[in-house]
């Protein structure tokens, strides 16, 4: 049997697992994680209660959520401001108390906020009952085949290497040493995201392409991008013709600059930035 964990509470009081199935065979799927709600330990209550439980936690792992903290973007933001690769890459499913960082308002959380029992907070006694992890979309605001692709895509693919591979810095203590090795390894696996874009463009994926990042610094615009090696294509007639960025400084004149990423095999391209002209 599977459920959401939902219907396993009577007025905040979680059923025993035998009142569900003698056989206490119920896996439960916990996507309710949300710190502000009171709910940061509850994969950990959940599994010491004898629920198989399946990690789907809604602050990382709801596909339908935006790329990125951004109103032209597309997606939910009622459990995280937002969910793009790199923080599902960072996810950390063998101690979720690593895992909330800030609220919807850019607050960082407390140990209080995680756990409200004085900030002591459960401990995981019957971790064989954690079975895996899983990613979820919903898609009543995804009207076409490409919307759905560009939600679930390359976003999955961060979700599959943290079910199947243990990060080197999933057991580091240290919050900034941690963040340190997740950088580092992040680095690596973003570089070879990059290098498969183009085998999904051979298979029809349409993944989202995130737009360049683009600064002004000292009269100059300094473009990036989210994944290393991604092309990037300026223009300076209102978006009537574009070039290839062949540097990371472009000089700004009287004319708007305008930058857009585009698809590995050239077809499809992000949404346009612009940089205002002097």
């Amino acid at each position: 049997m599977a459920v959401f964990e939902d219907v396993l509470s009577n007025e905040n009081t979680l059923l025993n697992v035998t009142e569900i199935s003698p056989k206490r065979d119920v896996m439960v799927l916990n996507w309710n994680n949300i710190c502000e709600w009171g709910n940061g330990e509850s994969a950990y209550k959940l599994a010491n209660a004898g629920y198989n439980v399946v990690i789907g936690h809604a602050t990382h792992l709801y596909l339908d959520h935006t790329h990125e903290p951004d109103p032209k973007e597309r997606g939910a933001s009622w459990a995280s401001r937002y969910i793009d690769t790199r923080k599902i890459f960072g996810f950390v499913p063998s101690n979720i108390y690593y895992n909330p960082d800030q609220d919807s308002n850019n607050k960082p959380f407390t140990q209080i906020d995680i756990c409200p029992s004085n900030g002591i907070c459960t401990t995981l006694k019957r971790p064989e009952n954690i079975i895996g992890m899983q990613a979820q979309v919903w898609t009543e605001a995804m009207r076409t085949v490409e919307e759905l692709h560009e939600m679930i895509f390359p976003r999955l693919l961060g979700v599959a290497e943290r079910a199947w591979h243990e990060g080197l810095w999933e057991k580091t203590e240290d919050k900034v040493e941690r963040i340190r090795k997740t950088n580092e390894e992040w680095t690596s696996f973003s570089a070879a995201l990059t290098k498969e874009f183009m085998r999904l463009d051979k298979m029809g994926v349409m993944y989202r392409l995130p737009p360049p990042g683009a600064r002004l610094i000292n009269g100059a615009v300094r473009v990036n991008t989210a994944f290393p090696g991604m092309h990037v294509e300026f223009s300076l007639d209102n978006e009537q013709t574009w070039s290839v960025v062949t540097t990371d400084m472009i000089i700004v004149g009287k004319e708007d600059v305008h930058f857009r990423t585009r698809s590995a095999d050239g077809s499809r391209f992000s949404r346009v930035v612009t940089i205002k002209g002097n």
